[in-house]
C-alpha cells in the first residue's frame, strides 16, 4: 500500500487560498532566526492586525495550518494588546476548532490541528482570526501571521499543480549504506528523519515534477565542523552545496531543529526526473553530518523561484509565484525578438545577393555596336559598261562632278554617300545583291565651251589611305568602293 499523499499549500496560492479582510503579504527575513523551529516556508507570510478570515478548499481526510508569532515591540509608554485567538471551521460537517493563539514565539507554529480525521472527500474550511475589543488606544496591537497549509490528500486525488511532501522515511526514498535513523525528538519512539556521516554514502529518489527542496535537521547538542555534498538531477554535472557546522546553544529549547532548508533544485522541465544525492563530509574529521527531515517535490508548474542557498541557518527567500503576466510578456517578448532577428538576417541575405548579382552582371550599355550596314556588289560588267558610256560622249560641254545630294541621314549602298574608315572596319561581308544605279557621278556639259574629249580611268579602291584625282595627261580617275565577296 502506497503513503498517502500530504500537499503544502503556500499563502501566496492565492488561486487556492481565498483572503477576506486587511491581510498584507510580507517577505522580510526578520523572522528567520526565530527559535530553533526553521524558517517561513519559502520566506513568505500572510499578516493581519485586525478582524479577518480566509478559505480553503480541498479533498482529503486531514489538514493543519502553520504560522508565525513574534512578540510586537510595544511604542514607547504603552504596552501589548492581548494575542488573537484564531477559529477553524469545517462547513457541512460543522466541525469547529478555536485556538487561543499560541504565544511561544517562532515559525511553522500549528494551530487548528486538531480538525481530523475528516471523511474522505471535499471540505471547506473557514479560518476567522479574531482580535480582542479594547478600548485602550495605548495598547499596540500584535500581528497574526499565516504561513502555510499541509493537508492529507484523498487517493484520488491528482497530484497536478500541487506541492507534495514527502517525509522520511518514505518508500520513494533509497538510502545506501551508511544511513541511520535520525535524532530523538520528544520520545524514544519520536524519530526525526534519516542521518549519515560516512563518506560517499548516497540518496536517490524518483519524482515528478519541476524541482525539489531539501529540508534537513541541525543537531545543536554536538560540536561538529562545516562540510560538503553534491546532488545530480538526471544526468546533469553535480552541485555542491554547504553543511553547516553545529554547536551547543545554551538558549535553544530543543537540542533538535527541524524544519532548516538546505538547497533547492533548478527548474527543469515538468516530468519524472531522479535526484541523487552523495555525501562528501567523514566523522573522522568530526564533520556534520547530512540529514533529511523532509522533500517538498514542486509540481506547480506557476513556481520558478529558487530561494537563495548561501546560508543555511538563515536562507533568503523570494517569492516563488510568478504571475502570469509576466510569463506571457516574457514569452511574447522572446517570440518579437526571435521574429526581428529573422528579419534582419533575411534582409541582409537579400541585400548580399543583389550585391553579388550587381558584381557579376554585364552592362550592355558600356558596348558599342555599329549601325546596320546594307553591303552591296559592283560587278565587272557594271564597271566596263559605265567607262563605255564615258568615253564615248559627243556633246561638247565644260565637265564638272555632280555634287552628292545632302542629307542627314547617310545610306551605305550609295555612291553619293561614301564610307568613313571606321564604317568600313565595322562593315560585315554579305553576298547581297546591289543596287548599281548612279554608281558614277554624271557629265554635265556646258553649252557654249569647246568640245573637249576626255578620258576617264576606272580604279577600284583598295583602302590604301592614298586619294589620287587626277591621272596622266589630265585623265580623270574615278574610285570605286572595295568589292565585297565571301569569304
Amino acid at each position: 500500500m502506497s503513503s498517502p499523499h500530504r500537499i503544502l499549500v503556500d499563502d501566496t496560492d492565492t488561486d487556492l487560498i481565498q483572503y477576506t479582510g486587511p491581510w498584507f503579504a510580507s517577505t522580510t527575513t526578520q523572522f528567520n532566526a526565530l527559535d530553533n523551529n526553521g524558517t517561513p516556508f519559502m520566506g513568505t507570510l500572510h499578516g493581519t492586525t485586525s478582524n479577518a478570515s480566509f478559505s480553503f478548499t480541498f479533498n482529503g481526510t486531514s489538514v493543519a495550518f502553520d504560522g508565525t508569532f513574534n512578540e510586537t515591540q510595544p511604542s514607547p509608554g504603552s504596552s501589548l494588546a492581548p494575542p488573537p485567538s484564531v477559529q477553524c471551521t469545517v462547513l457541512l460537517s460543522n466541525t469547529v476548532s478555536t485556538t487561543a493563539f499560541n504565544p511561544h514565539i517562532g515559525n511553522n507554529l500549528e494551530f487548528c490541528n486538531q480538525l481530523g480525521p475528516l471523511i474522505d472527500g471535499q471540505h471547506t474550511i473557514i479560518v476567522n482570526v479574531a482580535f480582542p475589543q479594547t478600548d485602550d488606544p495605548s495598547l499596540t496591537p500584535q500581528t497574526f501571521w499565516f504561513d502555510n497549509i499541509v493537508y492529507e490528500a484523498s487517493p484520488s486525488s491528482s497530484l497536478s499543480n500541487s506541492r507534495v511532501l514527502i517525509t522520511s522515511p518514505d518508500p520513494r526514498m533509497h538510502f545506501s549504506d551508511g544511513w541511520t535513523p535520525g535524532f530523538i525528538a520528544g520520545s524514544p519512539q519520536d524519530t526525526v528523519g534519516n542521518k549519515t556521516n560516512i563518506k560517499n554514502s548516497s540518496f536517490t529518489m524518483d519524482f515528478y515534477g519541476e524541482s525539489l527542496l531539501w529540508y534537513t535537521f541541525l543537531n545543536h547538542s554536538i560540536l561538529t565542523t562545516a562540510t560538503t555534498a553534491s546532488y545530480t538531477v538526471d544526468s546533469g554535472p553535480p552541485t555542491i552545496f554547504d553543511i553547516p557546522s553545529s554547536h551547543p546553544v545554551e538558549s535553544k529549547l530543543n537540542v533538535v531543529e527541524p524544519n532548516v532548508f538546505l538547497f533547492q533544485t533548478p527548474i527543469n522541465k515538468n516530468g519524472p526526473h531522479t535526484l541523487t544525492v552523495v555525501y562528501n563530509g567523514n566523522m573522522e574529521f568530526n564533520s556534520t553530518p547530512l540529514s533529511l527531515n523532509y522533500i517538498v517535490v514542486n509540481n506547480r508548474t506557476s513556481t520558478t523561484t529558487i530561494p537563495n542557498t548561501s546560508s543555511v541557518t538563515s536562507p533568503s527567500f523570494s517569492n516563488t509565484r510568478v504571475k502570469t503576466g509576466a510569463i506571457v510578456g516574457g514569452t511574447l517578448g522572446s517570440v518579437l525578438t526571435i521574429a526581428l532577428f529573422t528579419t534582419f538576417l533575411f534582409i541582409l541575405l537579400q541585400r548580399r545577393r543583389k550585391r553579388s548579382e550587381g558584381n557579376n552582371a554585364i552592362d550592355e550599355s558600356l558596348y558599342c555596336y555599329p549601325p546596320p550596314v546594307n553591303p552591296f556588289i559592283v560587278s565587272r560588267e557594271d564597271i566596263v559598261a559605265t567607262a563605255g558610256k564615258t568615253n564615248t560622249a559627243s556633246t561638247p560641254s565644260s565637265s564638272s562632278r555632280n555634287p552628292p545630294q545632302s542629307s542627314k541621314t547617310r545610306t551605305r549602298h550609295a555612291l553619293n554617300a561614301p564610307m568613313t574608315s571606321s564604317d568600313r572596319v565595322r562593315a560585315p561581308r554579305s553576298v547581297a545583291p546591289a543596287n548599281t544605279q548612279g554608281i558614277l557621278p554624271s557629265s554635265i556639259i556646258s553649252q557654249g565651251t569647246p568640245q573637249v574629249r576626255t578620258s576617264t580611268i576606272v580604279r577600284r579602291e583598295e583602302d590604301s589611305g592614298i586619294r589620287i584625282s587626277q591621272g596622266p595627261n589630265g585623265a580623270e580617275i574615278t574610285l570605286l568602293p572595295p568589292e565585297y565577296t565571301l569569304s
